[in-house]
């Protein structure tokens, strides 16, 4: 079968563009090298031809309720002009695809889906449609789409392209009148960086990336660096770190997966996932040496294959070789393990410290990042306004507990709420559950990453801050008065374990 092309195709051949097959569609891989490309993305802006997406609109009485059902978050009571990621799973737990939801009015969403999947996910949507008074209407061969992505990309959009974007915020989206027709902007990106995507017909499209091309502030990016930006910031890729045998608890995305929802596709199995545990989880690793674990790699334990690799690069803005994994949730924690090659290739292999959950090796990944001299990273801008406070025991994934006789309060550092950004949700345990020093307690999620919530002690959970349910980005107004859990304290001389103030504010200084 032949594959398709993009309304783009003829201007990456023209800039020369290396054209390779991917998701059905014949795309441009790079124009001029994969790292310059990546360098572009990080410190300036870049723009990247992702017509090769699928799109669907779904409007009528039931939409809300309809999404909700098919779609993993939760888009009840959302305001106008905001955006969800997700999945569509099976009832088994595993997952259809992962995509983006755009509210657009009362009843009226965007769907964002992924190219290669288009074709399974309208049949699968399709299929589910009984019972829902909505209009469904596949749109994929109307929408172009660019991505403008970088901490250029905000004045590059509007003084290009002569849109007024300053006022959304991240995962945002608006409809804008210009050129004859309406389009479609949103504030999302999967890149790590700050970001607008343009949807519209193909002939507007084309004129937008014309103008680009003219304006020299934008450098033509393919998607081998698309895959080495979302890469480094641990966003997964379908087919790799999601899949049909993939779930999001399995992938560390049960932040995404609202299960105070009354039903969605999936649900049952899913939080069994979450509340037993799973077989195989997906982590990130390093390798010590400057081998580049490939995808399908095996990743060894004493020998014996315990995972594969998903997806492997030697970072280009960290300089370090790191991959992500599926590996068998018993070795899901720090230790030594090897990578080797696949079957018919070297049987080199390489010693890998692992770095712990995908959540934990995006946190890793963003604070080696922070290293370079990008003017959007915030752990750069922030740490030094960070503060540490007296009489608090700090763990290294940036934990506190403050200690009130036998009960603890729990919290996220200042540092850690200023690397995560604006605070969107908190998952927090029950009262009565058991936490386990050095074991996941709940996650964080920001308008740019989410993370795994550690626990510095062990203990009963008597009492959770009920108000970051409401309003999360109270983290954000005063990390350390605004606690997540109380509880009662198994052994308080584990805090033996932690950091003073003085040694956590070195520790900071040190990332």
């Amino acid at each position: 079968m032949e594959n398709k092309r993009t309304c783009l195709y003829d201007r990456h051949v023209a800039l020369g563009a290396l054209i390779s097959p991917f998701g059905g569609f014949d795309m441009p891989i790079q124009y001029s090298s994969i790292i310059e490309e990546h360098n572009a993305v990080r410190q300036h802006s870049g723009v990247f031809d992702v017509s090769h997406m699928g799109e669907v609109r779904i409007k009528g009485a039931d939409a809300e309720r309809y999404v909700n059902h098919i779609f993993t978050n939760d888009v009840k009571d959302a305001p106008i002009g905001k955006i969800f990621y997700g999945m569509m799973c099976y009832p088994n737990g595993g997952t259809v695809d992962d995509l983006l939801v755009y509210k657009m009015g009362e009843n009226d969403f965007f769907l964002v889906i992924n190219a290669a999947n288009i074709d399974k996910d309208v049949a699968w949507m399709q299929e589910h449609l009984e019972g829902y008074d909505v209009n469904f209407a596949h749109c994929s061969d109307y929408y172009g789409q660019v991505a403008v992505q970088g901490p250029e990309a905000e004045q590059v959009v509007e003084e290009v392209l002569g849109m007024k974007v300053s006022d959304l915020v991240f995962y945002t989206c608006k409809t804008i009148d210009t050129d004859g027709e309406t389009v479609i902007v949103s504030r999302t990106g999967y890149t790590g960086e700050d970001g607008f995507e343009i949807y519209g017909s193909h002939d507007f499209i084309r004129r937008q990336w014309d103008l680009l091309m003219e304006s020299k502030r934008c450098l033509p990016c393919g998607l081998g660096c698309r895959d080495t930006l979302r890469f480094e910031v641990g966003l997964p890729l379908y087919g790799d770190e999601l899949s049909d045998e993939i779930s999001p608890v399995m992938c560390g995305l049960s932040m995404f997966c609202k299960f105070d929802k009354p039903e969605f596709i999936g649900r049952d199995a899913l939080l069994e996932q979450k509340t037993n545990g799973v077989a195989r989880r997906v982590i990130g690793i390093e390798l010590e040496g400057r081998a580049v674990p490939r995808h399908g790699y095996p990743v060894l334990h004493d020998g014996v294959q315990v995972g594969e690799v998903t997806t492997g690069y030697n970072s280009i803005s960290t300089g370090k070789s790191v991959c992500m994994a599926l590996v068998e949730t018993p070795h899901a924690k720090l230790a030594p393990c090897q990578a080797g090659h696949s079957a018919g290739g070297s049987d080199q292999e390489e010693d890998l410290p692992r770095c712990g959950g995908e959540e934990a090796f995006l946190r890793q990944a963003l604070q080696e990042i922070s290293k370079q001299n990008y003017p959007t990273n915030p752990i750069k801008q922030f740490k030094t306004m960070a503060k540490v406070i007296e009489g608090l025991y700090y763990s290294e994934s940036h934990e506190y507990v403050r200690i009130e006789g036998e009960f603890g309060y729990i919290g996220i550092t200042d540092y850690a709420q200023h690397a995560l950004g604006n605070v969107v949700y908190v998952d927090m345990p029950e009262v009565d559950d058991e936490v386990e020093a050095g074991s996941e307690f709940g996650a964080v999620e920001s308008v740019k990453a989410a993370s795994d919530l550690i626990s510095p002690v062990s203990g009963t959970v008597v009492e959770v801050n009920d108000a970051l349910a409401d309003t999360p980005e109270l983290l954000n107004s005063d990390a350390f008065a605004n606690w997540i859990i109380k509880v009662e304290l198994s052994d308080k001389e584990e805090v033996d374990n932690l950091m003073d103030a003085a040694a956590y504010e070195e520790f900071c200084a040190k990332q």
